[in-house]
Parts: C-alpha cells; sequence; structure tokens
C-alpha cells in the first residue's frame, strides 16, 4: 500500500509535466537506536492504556542478551535501548516512534500532494520516502528530518539512502543528508518493490520474474525427487506468492511474459509435456490459473485502499479508478470489463464471492472435456509413479499423457 501511494503520486505529477525527486531515507540500525524513554512517553500521548504501556516498558527494561561466538558465549548484559529485531510488535513500535516526523512534515507542506491530501512523506517503519515536485523543497523537508532524527537518536547514512529523479529533469543536483552525498540512482528497491526513473511497470515484472525463476530452480533442486502431487502443492507454497503483484500493470506484455513463465514452471512440476493446453495445467493441478489468482489478488488489494480508514489512500484509490494513465485505473478497468463486475459489486461482495465468480467465468470459457483429461492425466502419472496399480508400461503411460494434453 506504501509503494503503490509512491507509484501512483509519481504517475499523477509526471502525466501533468512535473517531476518528482524521490529520496529513499536509509536509517542506520533504526530499530536499535529507538530510544525507550520517548518511545513510551509516546504511546501514553496516543492514549494507550498505562498499564500496557508499564508492561512493555517491564519487558524491554528487563531483558538480558548473551552473545554466542561459535561454541563460546558471553556473560549476560542490559539493554537500555532499541526494539527487537524480527519481534511482531517491532514495526508498529517504531512507526509510533517516527509517526511525528511524518506529522511535522505535512504541516509544513513541502512536498508532493494528490488533491487537498499530502503525500510527500511516506512510511512503513524504519523505511521512509520523500517525495517533492522540486529539488529546493527536497532539501528542505530533509533539514526537517535532520533535526527530528538528532533530538530521537536516529542516524540517517546519506551513503545508503537512495535519490530518484522522475520526469525530464536535465541537472545534476547534489544532495547531501547528515552532510554525507546521497549517489543518484536510475534505480532502487522500496520494501522490496523495484522502482525505476524510466519505466517502473517493466522493471517491476522482470524483477518479479527474476525472483520467481530464483525461487523455482531452488525449490526444483531440493525437491525434484518427490512425486508430482507433493511437488505440485510445494510449489504453489513456495513459488507463487508472487509478493508485489498489487503494483503490476497486469494488462501489459510483461505480465504476460510472468504467466508464460510460471506456465513453463508448471508444466514441469506436473511432468507433463511443453505443449500442455494452458487451460489444463490448473485442472490437473485442482487449482485456479495463475491468471485468476492475480485477478483476485488484485481486487482484493483495491477493496482495502478503497475502504482504508487512511483518507489520502482512499481518496487515491477513489479518484485514479477511472484514470486511463493510472495503473490502477488501467487495471481495474480491465478486470471490470473481463468478469462483468460494477464498482459497487466489487466493494460490497465477500473475497470468497469474487474468487467462485472469477473461477466461475473462468471455467465457463475452457473446453468442457477438459475437467475430464485432467483427470485421466492425474490418474496416469499416478500409475506412471507406482502410486496405482496397473498393467501400463511407462510408454504406454507416456503416450496417455501426451495425447490428453495436446487434444
Amino acid at each position: 500500500m506504501c509503494t503503490f501511494m509512491a507509484l501512483e503520486t509519481i504517475e499523477y505529477y509526471k502525466n501533468n509535466g512535473s517531476n518528482v525527486h524521490a529520496l529513499l531515507l536509509d536509517a542506520s540500525k533504526a530499530f536499535d537506536r529507538v530510544n525507550y524513554i520517548k518511545l513510551f512517553n509516546k504511546l501514553l500521548d496516543r492514549g494507550m492504556c498505562p498499564l500496557t504501556v508499564r508492561l512493555l516498558l517491564n519487558m524491554y527494561t528487563t531483558q538480558k542478551l548473551q552473545v554466542k561466538w561459535n561454541s563460546n558465549i558471553s556473560p549476560k548484559f542490559d539493554v537500555t535501548n532499541g526494539v527487537r529485531q524480527g519481534g511482531v510488535l517491532s514495526p508498529l513500535l517504531f512507526s509510533v516512534y517516527i509517526d511525528e516526523l511524518l506529522e511535522k512534515l505535512k504541516r509544513n507542506g513541502i512536498g508532493c500532494f494528490l488533491g487537498h491530501h499530502f503525500v510527500g512523506a511516506l512510511g512503513y517503519a524504519d523505511d521512509i520516502i520523500l517525495l517533492c515536485p522540486t529539488f529546493s523543497g527536497l532539501k528542505k523537508i530533509i533539514k526537517i528530518c535532520e533535526e527530528y532524527a538528532e533530538e530521537h537518536c536516529i542516524l540517517f547514512n546519506g551513503n545508503k539512502s537512495k535519490y530518484l529523479i522522475f520526469g525530464d529533469y536535465k541537472y545534476n543536483p547534489t544532495l547531501r543528508v547528515n552532510n554525507e552525498i546521497v549517489p543518484r540512482s536510475e534505480s532502487a528497491l522500496h520494501l522490496g518493490h523495484m522502482l525505476h526513473t524510466k519505466n517502473t511497470a517493466d522493471e517491476l515484472l522482470d524483477h518479479a520474474i527474476t525472483e520467481f525463476n530464483k525461487k523455482y530452480y531452488g525449490f526444483i533442486s531440493k525437491f525434484d525427487s518427490c512425486n508430482t502431487t507433493t511437488k505440485n502443492k510445494l510449489f504453489h507454497q513456495y513459488c507463487c506468492s508472487m509478493y508485489g503483484s498489487q503494483l503490476w500493470d497486469i494488462t501489459s506484455q510483461k505480465a504476460i511474459q510472468m504467466n508464460t513463465q510460471w506456465r513453463k514452471a508448471h508444466r514441469q512440476v506436473l511432468s507433463v509435456v511443453n505443449m500442455t493446453h494452458c487451460d489444463l495445467l490448473p485442472l490437473i493441478a485442482e487449482n485456479m490459473p495463475l491468471e485468476t489468482i492475480l485477478d483476485c489478488k488484485y481486487i482484493a488489494f483495491y477493496k482495502s485502499i478503497a475502504t482504508s480508514k487512511n483518507k489520502a489512500v482512499s481518496y487515491t484509490a477513489k479518484t485514479r479508478l477511472f484514470d486511463h494513465t493510472s495503473t490502477l485505473g488501467k487495471n481495474m478497468t480491465h478486470l471490470m470489463h473481463k468478469y462483468e463486475f460494477e464498482i459497487e459489486d466489487l466493494i460490497s461482495i465477500s473475497r470468497n464471492k469474487v474468487k467462485e465468480h472469477c473461477y466461475n467465468k473462468w471455467i465457463s470459457g475452457i473446453n468442457d472435456e477438459y475437467p475430464m483429461y485432467a483427470q485421466i492425466i492425474r490418474e496416469i502419472i499416478m500409475i506412471k509413479e507406482g502410486r496405482c496399480i496397473s498393467e501400463f508400461t511407462d510408454e504406454e503411460c507416456d503416450f496417455i499423457i501426451k495425447f490428453c494434453c495436446v487434444v
């Protein structure tokens, strides 16, 4: 959601002829630098129950740590600052710790706006991105961040921060954070999503394809010896999360490449021939097609942003819906036409109903005989792997599988 807001803001400004100067701030050892007194005072100021604050205070101030190096263990020592790395509460506690900075930037009013909503500073835990249409404005924002960081024991690292300029900006300005020059980059990762000054839409999908290939080859090296049913289930667990797919342009050629790459891998997992029809793969696997899964994820994402309590997010979801220059607008127009949805229906019906509707729409458009062929293929694969008793030879099994897959 945070990256979505950044991308939609950048798209909006670029399409209206403006540049966007983006700074991805790196906070060195951010979680380790949290000052307990300031943190727990902020929790009390927000109206949190004092008993809960006291419990958290007790958990953090009485903890003892040890360092293990090979077989050697250090003596126990106290910790006087920092929230726990990997702790469930840690991102939320750090968000509270840094939230006052975001409020200061909002009140200052320098940065990007969508309508009357300030979107010049977006943060999730210790990942902060600053967006401003001018270089001079960005420098003023950085000054506020540096002052807040000094008061709260936070150290922003200029060398590890990333400076991107979206648009036709002809100059090459020098940007500094804490007197360190921030290198200008063409691309950077934001919360695991690739941003690119030339074509973020393509870069997001190129990055997704690369990550999928890494996961797939890692998966197949570990589980290639498993039977097909087991491999299929593990494949969907290991390789099909498609993290960040809600940011993709699902109408683009790159999205088609992603689906093609996934189907190639899926054919290998299911031990079927390369010419197996695309519509047969989900039926053999007893799952939905990847394209339908991604469509459902996008619709669920739109429901979450359209009904978000964050006014800037819900405003963006509603105003960009019918804008053809917006990735959100293009995707939702495509999905509403594809599945014959009205926007009011999408907001009101449950996720399960959406999945059921999308799956039924897909299943109604395929060959009526494919479910039967898929059942035959599954049983023949089990025979070939010795999990069912039969008089078929391996050659006969291969012939039947090939015939059903390419019929």
